[in-house]
């Protein structure tokens, strides 16, 4: 990307000196036909002006490659170690999800689901409207970020805002109590199969901060039965959110083992 925006640029300067002399004062070839071809083509040196600034700008904001791609890896290796205790350890029932908060534009979608995610009937009031959303950028052994949701972000305690909400304004590491079980293991059974109670799904959503009816249509989903999550900064703001979501009904995750592994990925974060 540098290379092209070195290149870009270089281009762009030559043409639009060219494009400013009189061919006729210089006889040489090929300097006169390109003068002349600068100043027939002005509008192809300003589309390639715009390209070599928004190279520019990419560059700036995507970082350098390595960093992220030490940023999708290092999930993976904190996963292999924190739930090692775990024999056969499905990758989708213990996680680890990096959140960043973007602003509340980047995510045009979830403004069509915000009055069923809140339970908010004045959802559409501007003092209602979420200030950004925390979108995922990796998580743990998973190659893309789909069907991962994007959770909103608001300047005050909302339900429909998620635990990461929660975590968003907690001044240390943030964890749930034990969860109730919404992905019972299939009853041996079949005529008395087991299903979570409307009590079990009311407490749920209590303690992760969720509007029940979101919750509920979520029953094909694994659920965790553990939580817990830090904020991320970079250059010393707030940037997002690492969450760790596991189905044991005791994560054993000490404090600073989440404050060690939020703190390294930091500094990646200031050189992406």
């Amino acid at each position: 990307m540098q290379v092209v925006e070195w290149a870009a640029a270089i281009f762009v300067a030559l043409l639009t000196l060219s494009a400013s002399q009189v061919a006729k004062d210089y006889t040489l070839q090929p300097l006169s036909s390109i003068i002349a071809w600068s100043q027939r083509e002005k509008v192809l040196i300003f589309v390639l002006a715009t390209f070599a600034v928004t190279a520019k700008v990419a560059r700036e904001r995507i970082g350098p490659p390595w960093a992220w791609k030490a940023i999708k890896e290092l999930p993976d290796t904190w996963q292999s170690q924190i739930f090692s205790a775990i024999p056969n350890a499905p990758a989708d029932e213990h996680r680890i999800t990096i959140f960043k908060r973007v602003s509340r534009w980047r995510n045009p979608k979830g403004w069509l689901e915000l009055n069923f995610r809140t339970g908010n009937p004045n959802w559409w009031r501007y003092s209602e409207w979420p200030v950004g959303w925390f979108k995922p950028l990796a998580r743990s052994q998973h190659v893309t970020q789909r069907n991962i949701t994007w959770f909103p972000c608001f300047d005050a305690a909302r339900r429909g805002e998620g635990f990461i909400g929660a975590v968003w304004r907690a001044a240390n590491t943030f964890r749930t109590p034990t969860l109730p079980d919404l992905n019972p293991a299939p009853d041996p059974d079949p005529n008395h199969p087991k299903r979570p109670s409307d009590a079990d799904y009311q407490l749920y959503a209590q303690q992760t901060r969720v509007v029940e009816a979101w919750l509920r249509q979520r029953k094909d989903k694994t659920n965790a039965r553990t939580l817990c999550g830090i904020k991320m900064e970079k250059n010393g703001k707030k940037w997002g959110v690492m969450v760790v979501d596991s189905r044991s009904e005791n994560l054993n995750l000490t404090d600073d083992q989440v404050k060690f592994a939020a703190a390294a990925l930091g500094k990646l974060i200031e050189r992406a």
